[in-house]
Order: structure tokens, then C-alpha cells, then sequence
């Protein structure tokens, strides 16, 4: 299964490397999930290109691997909502979803099963 980068996240990324202005992860990611909010009914290539490149500036590295995907990468920010239940940005509930084109060889830790 391939992915399609978005024009709206190709158009940002272009623009944060045009400007050449130095800038952290956490603004690069804010600028392409703002720029993935503006995507109208996504196709599941495009929403999974568009997941991916917002993903590679979401995570932060967690050496002690504690976190809740008990991988080397975890969530950027996590919280507790008033009822109680805990969040984490981003969200392995959010991760690729198997898709019925993916095998079992080409599976990582960071996928899961619909």
C-alpha cells in the first residue's frame, strides 16, 4: 500500500524549508497538522501520507520505553480529561489502520489492528 503526500502538507513543507528560518520539531508539527486539518474527505493513501509526515515531528524519543506504545518513540503530550480518561497527542488509536493490502512482513510495532 503506498501513500500520497497531500498538497497542502507538500505546500508546507516546501514553505517551512523555503523560509529557511531555524525551527523546532513542535513547529514544524503544529504547521502540518494545521495544514492536515484542511484536507476535505482524504482518501486513505492521502490520509495516511498526510498522518505520516505530521507523525515524524509528533513523537519524542522515551528510552525507558514507559510509555503507552512501549516503544523507543512515544506521544509528544499526553493528559487526563476531566472524566478521568488519559489522551495522548498523537494517538496510537490514530496510528495505520491494518489495511486488508498490508501483509504480516510489512507490519511494524507502531501498527495495529483495526
Amino acid at each position: 500500500m503506498g501513500l500520497t503526500i497531500p498538497p497542502t502538507i507538500e505546500e508546507e513543507l516546501v514553505r517551512i524549508d523555503r523560509d529557511g528560518a531555524e525551527c523546532g520539531e513542535l513547529t514544524v508539527h503544529q504547521a502540518l497538522a494545521s495544514a492536515r486539518t484542511l484536507l476535505s474527505n482524504p482518501g486513505e493513501q492521502e490520509n495516511l501520507g498526510a498522518w505520516s509526515e505530521v507523525l515524524a515531528f509528533a513523537l519524542m524519543p522515551n528510552r525507558q520505553r514507559s510509555g503507552p506504545w512501549g516503544t523507543y518513540f512515544g506521544p509528544i503530550g499526553s493528559g487526563t480529561n476531566t472524566d478521568g480518561t488519559i489522551w495522548y497527542s498523537p494517538d496510537i488509536k490514530d496510528a495505520f489502520r491494518k489495511s486488508s493490502n498490508i501483509g504480516p512482513h510489512e507490519r511494524s510495532p507502531l501498527l495495529i489492528q483495526s
